[in-house]
């Protein structure tokens, strides 16, 4: 006996924006494997006119029947027990502006894709009552092979004007005789589509998929609701024909063979936190999903924890993974900071919100300030990540810079007789010339350490101008460049 895979994330829904101009990125899952030479080719689309597009002429024009209904080309319909053989009907195409119908059957929704679909299987919620089901079918393009699996999918809305129905499906039969035996319902487990779950009331279309393994000969898709009435279930909700029977709009359907092609495993890095691209499987078939086989769309590294995602067959289960491995991205934070002393710092501009600072007792820092000079190491800390780096503040005793130049040297003494500039602090840059009375220049130097002797006895005793041009290096207060001019006396 045909055997149906049942598992249940087969049989997930997908929720679709009901606005025509979103469709293109919502398309429906189209079996594509590979195309090859084969009775059957894989990429094949056994449904002759499974979008319902084309249709062979619209009923109504009588002023009894809805403009709106109209005959699909290559499909039919059995009301079971009656036997009745109608034709596929409800063919939205023929819509001609009966608002009252079309709100009712159609359910206001917007179509799936293109401008046709049909009104399908319903099921009457009364056992007793004179037709029970509504069933449709149509002929393969190709003869099912024996032990052979089929990917089979198909779009559908419950019609929220109606009851709402836990189960429906597809399936195939080698003769339309089977339909017509059946009497007044066609029983069989054997269907892809679900089973104890209300996709509804709501306003979205539902992506059924799943597999199928022939046992050869079957030529002709059914259509239809195929549990015993008594395992069925209806929902509480109130639609207008609720008490009546449940009614399903249904586009979409593709049924084509199917082979398991394997996916490249993938192993990705990416930074904590960071939006993982998920490279794409090449069957556009495949799904990724997570260990539990819920499907994944977009994925947010988190580190420290290593993921794995698999590609999904819906047929053959897992044929590849994804291996991602977050790290961290964040740079060390690393500051050298010169205070003086019992000045304060504001030492949240050096962190971000998922940062914090300890200090050497472990006590959260968020200003610091000392009495007393010398090294103070801060610990940059992340909630997750860790010690990620050290704060060293380095407090000095912070005396205004000043600069001493002697106003007399005496050559003929052991103490004194060097003229030389000193200060508290260090020079960033220096300068200084030496001029005679007559402002002609006799010594020049740019080194803060230089040492004048008055140049031996070239020079006589007397008053010498000088200029300096300087700028000190402080540890907290921003200097400019000065001038500085004075005299020296020279003794001999």
């Amino acid at each position: 006996m045909t055997e149906l895979l049942k598992h249940i994330k087969l049989l997930k829904s997908k929720s679709f924006i009901t606005d025509r101009g979103l469709f293109g990125s919502l398309s429906v899952l189209i079996f594509f494997i590979i195309c090859s030479l084969h009775t059957q080719l894989v990429c094949q689309n056994l449904v002759v006119n499974g979008d319902f597009e084309e249709y062979i002429q619209c009923r109504g024009g009588d002023g009894i029947s809805p403009y709106f209904n109209g005959y699909v080309r290559d499909w039919n319909s059995y009301l079971a027990q009656n036997g009745f053989d109608l034709g596929a009907q409800f063919h939205i195409d023929c819509f001609q502006g009966d608002e009252y119908w079309w709100n009712l059957q159609i359910d206001s929704m917007e179509y799936y894709s293109g401008e046709s679909l049909i009104v399908c299987p319903w099921t009457r919620r009364n056992p007793t009552s004179n037709v029970k089901r509504f069933y449709y079918y149509s002929r393969l393009q190709e003869v099912m092979i024996k032990d052979s699996t089929y990917s089979v999918s198909y779009v559908m809305h419950m019609n929220k004007n109606y009851s709402i129905s836990d189960h429906v499906g597809v399936t195939f039969i080698t003769d339309t005789s089977q339909i017509y035996a059946s009497g007044d319902q066609y029983l069989t487990n054997d269907y892809v589509g679900y089973r104890d779950e209300f996709k509804g009331p709501d306003d979205i279309w539902h992506e059924i998929e799943g597999c199928y393994i022939a046992k050869g000969g079957e030529q002709w898709v059914l259509v239809g609701t195929f549990l015993p009435h008594n395992e069925i279930h209806f929902s509480d909700h109130t639609g207008t024909f609720a008490d009546f029977a449940s009614m399903l709009l249904f586009d979409d359907l593709k049924v084509s063979l199917a082979t398991s092609i394997r996916e490249s495993d993938e192993e990705m890095i990416v930074c904590d936190g960071d939006e993982v691209d998920l490279p794409l499987p090449e069957n556009d078939k495949v799904i990724i999903v997570d260990e539990f086989g819920i499907e994944v769309t977009d994925f947010f590294a988190e580190w420290p924890y290593l993921d794995t995602l698999y590609y999904e067959d819906a047929c053959f289960g897992r044929l590849g993974m994804i291996s991602i491995i977050p790290e961290i991205c964040d740079e060390l934070i690393e500051e050298d900071i010169v205070l003086c002393v019992n000045q304060n710092i504001d030492l949240q501009t050096y962190t971000s919100e998922e940062y914090y600072l300890l200090d050497e007792a472990q006590n959260v820092v968020t200003n610091f300030t000392s009495e007393v000079e010398g090294l103070f190491t801060l610990y940059v800390v992340h909630d997750r990540y860790g010690q990620r780096g050290e704060i060293v503040i380095e407090v000095v005793a912070c005396n205004d810079c000043e600069i001493f130049l002697p106003n007399i040297i005496n050559l003929n003494s052991p103490i004194n007789n060097l003229f030389t500039a000193t200060t508290n602090c260090s020079f960033l840059e220096f300068e200084i010339a030496i001029y005679d009375r007559w402002g002609g220049k006799i010594f020049t130097s740019t080194d803060p350490s230089f040492q004048w002797e008055g140049d031996g006895n070239k020079l006589t005793t007397g008053v010498y101008a000088y200029v300096v041009k300087y700028q000190f290096i402080h540890p907290t207060i921003p200097q400019s460049l000065q001038y500085y001019t004075g005299d020296i006396t020279l003794i001999k």
